[in-house]
């Protein structure tokens, strides 16, 4: 290395201390992974609950928060409920509530159960068109909504949801910057970055409180959160 030192070179003696490039991670979800819990949403807490778990969980949080229009929140597995002889959709929801809407993702974030209210909610009817990145499940005789909606489709519930508190987004993403940070990450990417996303990251930004260069992926399809002014966001 010496051949390489000029007046302009800071050298640093790290006396026998490990030294590495700074990390890029290139495909990270802080605000999916920590702003559920901070924002009191549902969790079943489960890795494999079976539809008796998800049930019980359901009506408890409906018993604790009586003020919350939407139960919210995670998990559901489609083969626990394969096994117990069970189909999941607005049918099932509907025998546990029926007046306050119901959306509950699977294990996987591949799909979402609804019941009718929800489905009422958000205007999803026979005559709804399925979206390009997803599809409404319908029964077969009569093209009605089935209550599952599967990939881009369920961004049709967020739409009709009141989005993730800020609060528990700018929480997420300053503890997913930080943890990152401490393991030598210097820039990542966030995807899936609706409007309101991006309103929390330019606030942390703003503050000064961004520890890593971050890149925003804005979702051009909705595929998970609605995003309407895609365009103009891009120039932001």
């Amino acid at each position: 290395m010496t051949p390489h030192i000029d007046q302009h070179t800071k050298v640093v003696d790290l006396q026998g201390r490990f030294a590495m490039p700074g990390l890029y991670d290139m495909h990270t979800h802080p605000d999916l992974t920590l702003a559920p819990d901070y924002s009191g949403y549902l969790d079943v807490g489960l890795d494999s609950p079976t539809p008796e778990e998800v049930k019980q969980t359901i009506v408890d949080y409906a018993e604790a928060k009586p003020d919350e229009e939407w139960i919210y929140g995670q998990y559901f597995v489609h083969f626990t409920f394969r096994q117990a002889g069970l189909k999941a959709g607005k049918e099932w929801a509907d025998s546990i509530i029926s007046d306050r809407p119901i959306a509950i993702l699977d294990r996987s974030w591949g799909s979402m159960m609804v019941n009718s209210k929800a489905l009422a909610l958000a205007r999803i009817t026979a005559d709804t068109p399925d979206p390009g990145n997803g599809y409404i499940e319908r029964d077969s005789i009569t093209g009605e909504p089935t209550g599952i909606l599967v990939d881009g489709a369920y961004a049709l519930i967020h739409g009709a949801m009141p989005p993730t508190p800020m609060h528990a987004l700018l929480r997420a993403y300053r503890e997913g910057m930080q943890y990152q940070s401490s393991r030598g990450v210097v820039a990542t990417k966030y995807v899936h970055v609706c409007e309101h996303r991006l309103n929390a990251l330019s606030t942390l930004d703003k503050a000064g409180e961004m520890t890593l260069r971050v890149e925003a992926a804005i979702s051009w399809q909705d595929d998970i959160f609605p995003v309407k002014r895609q365009r103009e966001l891009i120039g932001r």
